[in-house]
């Protein structure tokens, strides 16, 4: 393995092995300079197998540097390979050239990469200036574009890890154990799609750097499996399920007046073989669980790689010290999982970068990334190509905030302003940037959806399968699959977890159990019938089941529902009735002879309920019912109330029904049908008239109970009949604020535009001239007189008055036939009967409605007709080809 240094090179620091390396640089530089003078001639004539001489003047890099890609210029792309024409869409100029900024900052990466090869010999060269997709070399610290997309999911590194690595289709390097010669932009990165580990953790850095994050690229080695994005003997970490906290023991109020617990008996020396025993059985266990372990971690093992230590892998570190972040960790671009950075899988740290400097790592890897130290600024273990950045510890990202490039340039200009001098320092000791040459990230709602390649990606875990579907992209909703399996070749299945998403049904996520055969719905709040979580085995009623509700929304406040063949329990919370559960016990059908549409004969017969009820505090214990039984079968019912807490006992009544008498009235009970116990011998007794008063009221409740139980059976199959429907449809709701896919609102755009076009040409077109008619039959003169005016006018107003008058004619006709009509219709006589007279009637009333309307009509028109002869009369004497002629001389 590569990377970091030796122990003998310990003792000199970075600083002093590079002055003292100066010299030795300058003389090689001189003796290259004095071949070159020598060859010059043999050069210029292009003998076979020679490079020329670059273009711009500059000398050629180092054979070396031309290897790893950081050489005079870029070879031209293979047959194949894409480039700015192939790239299918426009680039920036930018990308197709430098700036002399650039080209200054190249000039000084490639003297760091000579001295750098002179320090470590044995190490390979660094990643400093790659070609981009346009064959233009760029130093990799502006190739980062911290950018901050307005989404809050993107936002966290959670989001953005998950987003890039969904994002790509990760491409291995070839060769695995060298440098790539190229690096695409994030932009390129997002159009194409595909990414290798280098391209895919500059987009993760450069999202990580806008949301206000300390993100580093790393290049350094990893094992094949993280090299490869190769996922199938990972543990999948939709599993891992979360440690449930502790319970708190709740603590009892201290009893001044408790009993005293009963002396310990038991033998302390059995006590302390019985744990002797137990710790040997632990310990068993434990060690027939490591063997196991052991078995499949063995088995598990990868075959030996030839290539350990050196594959070239890129990742991205986070620093502590922004965003809540307190302790440095390793983010992984291809799989967008988290490691700490003593984890096993990566084995080595070349160099780390961001959009503003470049680190050498010189501390020791042997032992892959462990005790190393990432604190970049320490001259000690890291080595930077510009000493002269100031590290970013202050603003508004490292307080909580965000990270964008313009805001961070905001922040510079302040800085500048306060140190006029401090940027021209900068730039003289060549330790500021140029921009990034990237544009922003621009990622739009569909982009984000459709974040995988085609809308759909698959990873193969070990012993689980993960399948990741854009929004809308299947019928029902389905968004992801999470496929369990208990063997390593993926052949036994065990359980199948499936998640929603836009479900009209509020679905959000179904569980199925291959081996017990449950089904476990669950829903979001929003639906009609309040329904949480559900649990079945078989959709069809009468099968065991369980259903949870949430019952702040209900008016029963019915928290869950269970449900078997011949039973059904009940809970609730927060009813004014204080009642917490029912427990209803149900006898096979019997079938009854009687009509086939006959209700009860589809109920199961009742033959007991159950009710508990919490304590209310306003009433005393003794009448406080705890629990109501209706023995519907044996016809007796049971009150057994709230214990007192200075009673050791609990008062309980027994009632034997009584029949009923013709009437439908309740008979007194007897002795032998009534039966109580007072916890308090002391309380008196209830009389014969409260003993009944409460039969009475018992039998109310029963009879109301029995309601509610037939209710509650009643709404699982209206529940179960729905369910299919919904899965028989699977219909998606679609937000408000998505206008691709909302097509009612989408129409209703559409509408408005085309009312809008039509109101613009309705303005662009002429108007109608109203004197038009007038100037034809005076044969349209080209010059108008006086006494063309005055007869344009006074024809045009004879015309106005007549269609006035006309239609006032026309008015007052209508109104007398109208009249005439009415008067007909009151004194012709219908058919004889009521309905003739309402007939009759409804024809009257028509015709005196017709009479007002049109007489409305005519009043209206003689009211406006005088204001529509003077606004003619106005527009006339204001037409510009009429007013200067009808003035008077």
């Amino acid at each position: 393995m590569e990377g970091g240094v030796g122990p003998g090179e310990e003792a000199r620091s970075p600083r002093t092995r590079l002055l003292a390396a100066e010299e030795e640089e300058k003389e090689a530089e001189e003796e290259e300079e004095a071949e070159e003078e020598e060859e010059a001639t043999s050069r210029a004539a292009g003998p076979e197998g020679e490079a020329p001489a670059c273009g711009d003047g500059r000398k050629p890099r180092p054979a070396a540097a031309r290897e790893a890609g950081f050489g005079a210029g870029p070879p031209a792309p293979p047959a194949g390979e894409w480039d700015s024409a192939g790239a299918g869409w426009d680039v920036r100029a930018s990308f197709r050239e430098n700036s002399p900024r650039e080209e200054e900052l190249l000039v000084l990466a490639d003297s760091f990469q000579r001295q750098y090869s002179l320090l470590y010999p044995d190490r390979r060269p660094l990643l400093l200036c790659p070609a981009n997709e346009c064959g233009v070399q760029k130093f990799v610290c502006t190739t980062l574009r911290p950018t901050l997309v307005p989404y809050l999911e993107l936002q966290h590194w959670q989001g953005s890890a998950s987003f890039v690595s969904d994002c790509v289709v990760p491409t291995p390097l070839e060769p695995p154990t060298a440098l790539p010669s190229r690096l695409a932009s994030p932009v390129t990165v997002l159009r194409r799609k595909r990414a290798n580990s280098l391209e895919a953790s500059s987009l993760l850095c450069s999202l990580l750097l806008g949301a206000g994050y300390d993100a580093y690229c790393v290049c350094g080695y990893a094992d094949r499996p993280t090299c490869l994005a190769d996922e199938s003997r990972a543990d999948c970490p939709l599993l891992r399920e979360p440690e449930p906290p502790e319970p708190a023991e709740p603590r009892r109020p201290p009893n001044k007046y408790a009993v005293r617990r009963a002396r310990d008996l038991r033998s302390h020396h059995e006590e302390r073989l019985e744990e002797r025993r137990q710790a040997e059985e632990g310990a068993a266990r434990e060690r027939r669980r490591r063997e196991e372990e052991a078995g499949a971690a063995e088995r598990d093992r990868p075959s030996l790689d030839p290539l350990h230590g050196l594959r070239v892998h890129c990742w991205v570190l986070v620093r502590p010290g922004r965003r809540g972040v307190a302790e440095a960790f390793f983010v992984e671009p291809l799989s967008g999982r988290a490691f700490s950075t003593a984890d096993g899988r990566f084995l080595g740290v070349e160099s780390v970068w961001n959009h503003r400097n470049y680190w050498v790592n010189v501390q020791d890897c042997r032992h892959g990334c462990q005790g190393v130290s990432f604190h970049v600024h320490d001259a000690l273990g890291w080595e930077a190509v510009f000493p002269g950045v100031r590290p970013r510890t202050a603003g508004s990202a490292a307080h909580g905030g965000y990270g964008d490039e313009e805001e961070e340039e905001e922040e510079e200009d302040k800085e500048e302003e306060a140190d006029p001098e401090r940027r021209q320092k900068e730039e003289r000791a060549g330790s500021t940037l140029p921009p990034s040459w990237v544009g922003r990230i621009q990622l739009s709602p569909h982009d984000l959806e459709m974040r995988c390649p085609g809308g759909k990606r698959t990873v193969q875990f070990r012993r689980a399968r993960l399948e990741k579907l854009a929004p809308f992209l299947q019928r029902d909703g389905l968004i992801s699959r999470l496929s369990v399996f208990r063997d390593d070749e993926c052949t036994q299945l065990v359980e199948v977890r499936e998640t929603y998403g836009h479900r009209k049904d509020r679905l959000e996520r179904k569980l199925l159990n291959k081996e017990s055969g449950l089904v476990t719905e669950h829903f979001a709040p929003g639906r009609a019938d309040c329904l949480k979580e559900h649990t079945f085995a078989s959709p069809v009623p009468e099968t065991e089941r369980r259903a949870e509700f949430y019952s702040a929304a209900r008016v029963d406040g019915l928290r869950s529902r269970r449900e078997t063949a011949l039973e059904l329990w009940e809970e609730f919370e927060g009813r004014g009735d204080r009642l917490r559960a029912r427990h209803a016990q149900l006898g096979p059908r019997v079938k009854r002879a009687g009509p086939a549409g006959a209700h009860d004969s589809h109920c199961r017969p009742i033959l007991k309920v159950t009710e508990d009820f919490d304590r209310d505090p306003s009433r005393p214990a003794d009448e406080d019912p705890s629990r109501r039984t209706f023995l519907l079968a044996e016809e007796r019912v049971s009150v057994l109330y709230h214990q007192d807490p200075a009673r050791i006992t609990r008062s309980c009544r027994h009632f034997l029904k009584p029949p009923c008498g013709t009437d439908g009235t309740i008979e007194p009970p007897g002795p032998d049908s009534y039966s109580a116990y007072q916890a308090d011998p002391a309380a008196p007794q209830l009389k014969k008239r409260e003993v009944y008063e409460m039969l009475v009221e018992l039998m109310a409740a029963e009879e109301k109970t029995l309601q509610l139980v037939r209710k509650s059976e009643e709404e699982v199959r209206e529940m179960l009949r729905v369910r299919a429907q919904e899965e028989a449809t699977s219909e998606l709701v679609v937000s408000v604020y998505d206008t691709l896919r909302n097509h009612r609102i989408k129409q209703r755009r559409q509408e408005l535009e085309r009312l809008r076009q039509e109101e613009q040409r309705r303005r662009e077109e002429p108007q109608l001239d109203y004197l038009a008619p007038f100037l034809a039959r005076l044969g349209d003169p080209e010059e108008l007189t006086r006494r063309h005016a005055e007869r344009l006018r006074s024809e045009c107003l004879d015309d106005v008055k007549r269609q006035l008058t006309a239609q006032a004619n026309a008015m007052q006709e209508r109104l007398e036939k109208e009249v005439e009509e009415l008067q007909q219709q009151e004194g012709a006589r219908g058919p004889g009967g009521r309905a003739g007279e309402e007939e009759r009637n409804a024809a009257c009333e028509e015709a005196a409605f017709r009479v007002l309307v049109t007489e409305q009509r005519l009043h209206r028109h003689k009211a406006t007709a005088p204001h529509v002869y003077a606004e003619m009369e106005r527009r006339l004497q204001s037409d510009p080809r009429l007013s200067a002629l009808l003035q008077d001389p």
